[in-house]
């Protein structure tokens, strides 16, 4: 038992310096990136064409926190808090915005046990001022947040007995074993807020912060010990950044 207490808590702390590095990475490129922009940016003022298409990528860091609901009772009512990062693309104009993005998650050494979380979304931004025909532009631009994601998350640990593990486990060792993989089709919905500010060089930068919570469709489990557990009540924070072209 003493030696699966280490094994485990080795193995937390190893998930989390993933996550750790991941969102120093991200956040480092965003901070080096708008620090570029600023200096490279020659007259640097509100230029908006009210007919302008945007096209560009983004990067954030995002932390989801959910709940999971299980049978076993060892992860029945975990808390689950996560860190990552996520990377994407976008096309808007002066109403709305659509975008695709592809992010991958670590579980935080205060959830317990390793979880890694890979997540694709596709979702669309109306922005909120921008609604009557007339309305202009504002540095400040709250959204509203609608789309779909899809979630594979796996679930490592050494919570399972012997008839119900499908991976043989090694105590001896400080990784997890691989217990289950689920595959989670959710809706989302969400609240946000651009910060933006462009120039005459026919480029953008917006600075993002936004909060969405997830509504579970459907979920599969490759383990069927795992058939009765869910991800329930999923909230997700992301800051971010936005650039790109106009067009």
């Amino acid at each position: 038992m003493h030696i699966w207490y280490i094994s485990k808590k080795t193995s937390v702390m190893k998930t989390q310096y993933k996550a750790n590095r991941i969102t120093g990475v991200v956040l480092f490129s965003t901070l080096m990136f708008a620090v570029i922009y600023q200096v490279s940016a020659q007259n640097l003022h509100l230029f908006r064409p009210q007919s302008a298409t945007y096209l560009g990528g983004s990067v954030s860091v995002g932390f989801p926190q959910y709940s999971l609901k299980s049978n076993i009772a060892a992860i029945d009512q975990q808390k689950v808090a996560c860190t990552g990062a996520t990377v994407g693309g976008m096309v808007s104009n002066a109403i709305g915005k659509i975008k695709a993005d592809l992010g991958l998650f670590y579980s935080n050494a205060s959830s317990g046990n390793d979880m890694q979380m890979t997540q694709g979304s596709v979702s669309g931004n109306l922005y909120v001022l921008r609604l009557k025909r007339a309305a202009p532009y504002h540095t400040f631009e709250p959204y509203v947040k609608f789309g779909l994601a899809s979630q594979l998350t796996k679930f490592y640990g050494n919570y399972l007995n012997a008839n119900e593990n499908t991976t043989e486990t090694n105590y001896s060792s400080d990784t997890q074993p691989l217990l289950n993989t689920s595959w989670l089709h959710q809706g989302q919905l969400g609240l946000g807020i651009e910060y933006q500010f462009e120039n005459n060089s026919d480029r953008f930068v917006q600075l993002f912060g936004e909060i969405s919570y997830g509504l579970p469709i459907s979920m599969k489990s490759s383990n069927p010990v795992f058939a009765k557990t869910s991800l329930v009540d999923q909230t997700t924070i992301s800051f971010g950044v936005s650039f790109g072209i106009i067009k």
